[in-house]
């Protein structure tokens, strides 16, 4: 007779298996105990128990025994133990001796097997429940989260400070505009200075002149641009509610597409953040635009010349007529042709003359149709082009043949965060004086402080370039010592003496003259230009228009807009014209030359397209908010 029990070999079993293992085995064994004990007392389930020739008791015990020892791997059917629940040992002479430990343990797995069914749907109809209430509460949750993202989007809107209905009376304003002096600014001067060119005032007479034939001339281009500026000054100013209304739909458009989110839904910080960046720009633009309206009603800008201006089809549009233009600003020097001699000695001049903290300090940039390289990328670049050949083994040897290949500028950067700034100063020399001009510059460099090469961003070709009035362009930054940049330059101009630099004639006739040979500007700022045609504030149609008729020769459509100083000051010239002759009540085809009187009233114009690209038509001194980077 057994005299072990099932916890005797439990105990053994038990410290040899892992405890985490079991815990989880015992609890599953304990649950499915319980279940059969649910079974035994509940009259429909205890039907389903099956007993063959076993009683529901012993069937019952057989199976709670076998889950007992189940956790650790122990097998009951041939186990011996004093508690076992019956003692499989009947005689041949028994009533019951057919009744064999196997089959009792085949009763008791059914019954087990029968709980962990049980089991199994009460945990997926647990399972189920609990998912119909997550989702409940998820469907709660989304909606509350969707009042709350369609409260943060329903309260982005724009917020003026001003009245929308407001209708600017454009009679009145222009006649009070017309009353203005502009004799002493100095855009007037810088407009006399170019109406003075040579043969400048006649090509502008031939700018309106659609039968002038001329082999630059493509009368039809050249119509469609002149009917379009025509049609613009016959248009009233757009009412500033109309901005409005574009960009307060596109905040609810740009809300709204933030709001649905991407490949996550947005969350309320998220949307609220983002709200307030769109409210932000939106109120900007909008600013922006009414900042110009402003100066209109306080009658500083003449109502007339803001329509032109935000025109982007008058704009934007260039002719062959307008490039004609631009080259009689620059012709005395494309007259000059420099020679094989001339060139290298340039070239020569330009390497030997650069210091070495420049090199040192790797602030060289070279420049090449529009794009930028440091010299050992541009060694790459021209060895692609085929302008370089050969082995290049040091440093000098790159920096020699990159100077030498580059047909574009130069730039020494102070230090990378230095931009290329709207306020200029410009150098220029005689054409054949470049090279003593470039000796001149890097001598009174080099007896300035040890570091003000730092402090200093400028751009200057490695060789002659004829089509070009300034030789030197340095970008004044926000926090530039003037006081040591004037220091330097006056040095410069000293070495310079009398016969290197320009005379004040071919000075850079569109800037303000500091000196024959140096004087300043300020690059166009289009940046409300730019805005406009990114947030989709302008005539598209028309603007397309332009382009496809007045400017067949353009490759695309660039949905940018951007101008050189010179070709704003064209720009500015030509509509100038227009609006002087629409106001005098005269066709745009009559001439200046034949009605001087109209150049009083181009010059308060071309002030105030002066003052819409940044600059002070008084000074041409940049204003404060439009100083600082180019658009």
């Amino acid at each position: 007779m057994a005299t072990e029990t099932l916890q005797n070999v439990i105990d053994r079993k038990k410290a040899t298996l892992n405890a985490g293992v079991v815990a989880q085995k015992e609890a599953e064994s304990k649950a499915l105990e319980a279940i059969i004990d649910r079974m035994a007392k509940d009259k429909k389930l205890r039907g389903q128990i099956q007993t063959g020739s076993f009683s529901k008791k012993e069937v019952i015990a057989a199976a709670k025994f076998a889950l007992k020892a189940s956790p650790y791997d122990i097998s009951v059917r041939n186990l011996k133990v004093s508690d076992s629940p019956i003692y499989y040992d009947f005689k041949k002479k028994s009533s019951r001796w057919k009744m064999t430990r196997k089959k009792l343990d085949d009763k008791g797995q059914h019954l087990i097997e029968q709980a962990k069914e049980i089991r199994r749907q009460e945990l997926e109809r647990e399972k189920h429940q609990e998912l119909i209430r997550q989702q409940a509460l998820e469907r709660e949750r989304e909606s509350l989260r969707n009042q709350r993202l369609d409260e943060i989007a329903a309260n982005t809107r724009l917020n003026p400070n001003f009245d929308l209905n407001e209708v600017l009376p454009e009679k009145e304003l222009g006649d009070q505009a017309e009353k203005r002096d502009v004799s002493a600014y100095d855009s007037t001067k810088i407009f006399d200075r170019v109406m003075n060119t040579g043969g400048f005032a006649d090509q502008l007479d031939r700018f309106y002149d659609k039968n002038h034939e001329t082999s630059y001339m493509d009368p039809e281009s050249q119509a469609y641009y002149i009917d379009t500026v025509d049609q613009a000054l016959k248009e009233t100013l757009v009412p500033i509610k109309e901005y409005y209304n574009r960009i307060d739909q596109n905040l609810i458009k740009h809300i709204n597409g933030a709001r649905v989110g991407g490949k996550h839904p947005v969350t309320e910080e998220e949307l609220s953040k983002q709200s307030r960046s769109l409210m932000k720009d939106a109120n900007e633009n909008l600013n922006k635009i009414r900042g110009l309206y402003d100066e209109v009603k306080a009658g500083r800008l003449d109502p007339v010349v803001l329509k032109l201006y935000l025109n982007m089809p008058v704009m934007a549009g260039r002719t062959r007529k307008e490039d004609k233009l631009y080259d009689q600003l620059i012709d005395n020097n494309t007259q000059y042709a420099p020679t094989k001699e001339e060139t290298k000695e340039c070239r020569d001049t330009f390497v030997k003359g650069v210091p070495n903290e420049l090199y040192k300090d790797n602030m060289i940039i070279l420049q090449e149709n529009r794009q930028f390289y440091s010299v050992r990328n541009y060694i790459s670049y021209a060895r692609d082009k085929g302008k370089i050949r050969g082995r290049i083994d040091t440093d000098e040897e790159a920096r020699e043949a990159a100077f030498k290949a580059n047909t574009g500028f130069v730039h020494f950067k102070g230090n990378p965060d230095m931009k290329e700034s709207t306020n200029r100063y410009y150098v220029t020399c005689k054409p054949e004086k470049y090279s003593a001009m470039l000796k001149a510059w890097w001598s009174a460099f080099s007896e300035m402080a040890p570091d003000f090469h730092k402090r200093v961003y400028f751009k200057m070709p490695s060789k002659i370039k004829p089509k070009r009035q300034d030789n030197v362009v340095i970008y004044i930054q926000k926090n530039q010592n003037m006081g040591e940049l004037h220091a330097f330059l006056e040095n410069f101009r000293k070495k310079c003496g009398d016969d290197i630099l320009a005379d004040e004639q071919n000075t850079l006739k569109t800037g303000k003259l500091r000196s024959p040979g140096i004087s300043t500007g300020v690059e166009p700022n289009v940046k409300t230009l730019n805005m406009m045609i990114e947030n989709n504030l302008y005539d598209k149609k028309g603007y397309e228009d332009m382009y496809r008729n007045a400017m067949p020769h353009a490759n695309a459509i660039p949905y940018k807009i951007k101008f050189s100083y010179n070709t704003y000051v064209t720009k500015a010239l030509v509509l100038s014209a227009a609006i002087a002759k629409k106001k005098a009540g005269l066709s745009a085809e009559e001439k200046i030359s034949d009605h001087p009187e109209l150049k009083e009233s181009m010059k308060r114009y071309f002030a105030d397209f002066m003052r819409l690209a940044g600059a002070d038509p008084e000074t041409m001194e940049p204003v404060k908010e439009n100083s600082g980077e180019a658009a």
